[in-house]
């Protein structure tokens, strides 16, 4: 018999990463970036891993990162600032109080 140990929050909430990521790559498309904008994403997320661990907020940070190297800064405040485009305010998230780049809905089963 073998058995895991799965993280069940993980399998209800990854629909909302998946949400946000796409929206992120929405966003960093209409500043003209081309290529794979998700491998990207990855790329940044992983290299962040040491330093921001798993999360919200390392996504956060990730996105925020990946969208300044991907428009080589081109990326503007409004849009880092911008609220989430799926949800109501009140069922958002994000790294600050605010009302802050590529928001989560805020449906987690835990917590």
């Amino acid at each position: 018999m073998i058995g895991f140990d799965a993280d069940d929050t993980l399998w209800v909430n990854e629909p909302y990463y998946r949400e946000a990521e796409d929206q992120f790559i929405q966003l960093v498309s209409s500043y003209g970036v081309n290529g794979n904008i998700a491998a990207a994403l990855f790329e940044t997320e992983i290299a962040n891993l040491r330093l921001y661990g798993y999360g919200i907020k390392a996504f956060m940070l990730s996105l925020v990162e990946c969208a300044i190297e991907l428009t080589e800064g081109g990326v503007s405040s409004r849009d880092i600032n911008r609220p989430c485009s799926s949800a109501t305010s009140s069922h958002c998230i994000s790294s600050t109080r605010s009302n802050c780049f590529m928001v989560i809905p805020f449906r987690f089963r835990y917590g």
